[in-house]
């Protein structure tokens, strides 16, 4: 097991001490937040979102362009059409946008926490594993070790196929490269961009018979 930099817990992160009463008031925040959007939201199902319209930066601004003549001169389309309920449709999501990026900061930087401290812990397992079990102690022999050991081995096996394919990569690659026709007198074909003339180059004469 190669020790490098990714197998090193972080040192400069600071510990998090959280009580029990304060994951109980993230818990009823979060559910608070839940209850508050709930009315707002309508998540869809797979076939729902295969079969929307794709809408980027240009179809947006066309819808924002609808959005704006129907604010802009009432009555200018049928209530057939509904655009009281386009208008309002178009409202809310652009509400929703704005808060959007709130909570997708909060949700990566939970994600960037729970990634760092994970990463910190498995480096401190592989260190354990390391000392207590591959640097010959007697806790070694435990049997508590053996899921560690599968856990290792599996690791170390990972690593000899990509090695060993990546070096397969390497041979074919270089075996190609040495197949390769250099061109000369030989009669060997001459690479194309080789026998290229020159745009300013004149051609040669034919002589005559």
């Amino acid at each position: 097991m190669k020790k490098n930099p990714k197998t090193i817990a972080r040192t400069s992160h600071a510990p998090i001490n959280v009580t029990t009463e304060k994951w109980h008031a993230v818990d009823v925040a979060a559910q608070s937040l839940q209850t508050e959007l709930a009315p707002l939201l309508q998540p869809l199902g797979e076939a729902e979102r295969r079969n929307l319209l794709r809408v980027g930066v240009a179809n947006a601004a066309f819808a924002a362009e609808y959005a704006t003549l129907l604010l802009a001169q009432p009555g200018l389309v049928p209530d057939l059409l509904k655009p009281a309920d386009t208008l309002r449709d178009w409202q809310t999501s652009q509400e929703l946008l704005e808060r959007l990026p709130a909570i997708q900061k909060l949700a990566q930087d939970i994600e960037d926490t729970i990634d760092g401290l994970q990463a910190d812990c498995y480096a401190a397992a592989l260190g354990a594993y390391r000392i207590l079990v591959r640097g010959g102690l007697q806790v070694a022999n435990n049997p508590a070790f053996d899921a560690m050991r599968a856990h290792i081995e599996a690791r170390s096996n990972r690593g000899r196929q990509t090695r060993a394919a990546k070096r397969a990569l390497k041979a074919a690659q270089d075996a190609l490269a040495a197949a390769q026709p250099l061109g000369g007198s030989n009669g060997a074909p001459t690479p194309a961009a080789a026998v290229i003339m020159p745009m300013n180059a004149a051609a040669p004469v034919a002589r005559a018979a």
